[in-house]
């Protein structure tokens, strides 16, 4: 379905006066769609992790864990120069972490928190994405069925096709991995030799999710109907 009918895709709606099932019966498409390019790529791309830690105990009450980690996500590439990603390596992706256990004087129980930040991966289904800007779309309305199926099966898009190129896939220029903040605080009471309370906190905070955002989209203009034939027509950027 990416490749937008790479074998082509013949599409039955409600036309000719007729239903969409009807049409499909009668083996008359609205519309058939092929693509055309090689969609396959190979991405290749390092990813490194080097952590250290220790962990301090002060007498019988204090220990304390502190740790850095370091990982290292290269930019992908096509190992045939196919398709260039446009955006750097991500190279700064340092985690720190830290926690501690403090137990308190006579029985008040034991306080205890930690800290760390977590790195998630950019999905190769992400830049994966920017291999479809290297395709051209053909699109034929009302196409004979026969000759349509003839026409995709020799490679060719019938005569009466036209060239569209309905997305364009960008990335930002600063994409990289998201990360989150996480953190967490606790005093744990004991009650009995058998039970104790334990009342905390539980946090985190999320930074640069991957997100997809559409742009160009049709927008409302005085004189021209809100119809799905004018889509086109009430775009602001007419490419």
């Amino acid at each position: 379905m990416e490749q937008l009918g790479s074998r082509g895709a013949l599409e039955f709606t409600d036309d000719f006066g007729r239903t969409a099932l009807a049409n499909l019966r009668l083996g008359t498409p609205s519309k058939v769609t092929l693509s055309t390019g090689d969609m396959r790529r190979s991405f290749r791309n390092w990813k490194s992790a080097i952590y250290f830690g220790d962990d301090w105990r002060i007498g019988e009450t204090f220990s304390l864990s502190l740790g850095l980690r370091h990982e290292l996500v290269t930019t992908p590439h096509e190992i045939n120069g196919r398709t260039r990603l446009p955006y750097p390596c991500d190279c700064g992706n340092w985690a720190p972490k830290l926690s501690f256990s403090f137990r308190l004087p006579k029985q008040w129980g034991v306080l205890g928190g930690a800290y760390g930040i977590s790195y998630g991966e950019v999905p190769p289904v992400t830049y994966g994405q920017y291999r479809l800007n290297d395709r051209d779309t053909f699109i034929s309305a009302s196409p004979a069925l026969v000759p349509a199926f003839r026409s995709l099966t020799a490679g060719t898009p019938p005569p009466e096709s036209r060239v569209t190129q309905p997305t364009v896939y960008d990335i930002a220029p600063n994409l990289g991995a998201p990360y989150s903040h996480q953190y967490n605080f606790h005093w744990q009471l004991p009650i009995s030799p058998a039970f104790a309370l334990q009342t905390g906190y539980v946090g985190s905070r999320t930074t640069g999710l991957l997100q997809a955002w559409f742009t160009n989209r049709a927008q409302p203009v005085p004189g021209i109907p809100l119809t799905p034939a004018t889509i086109n027509a009430r775009r602001p950027d007419q490419r």
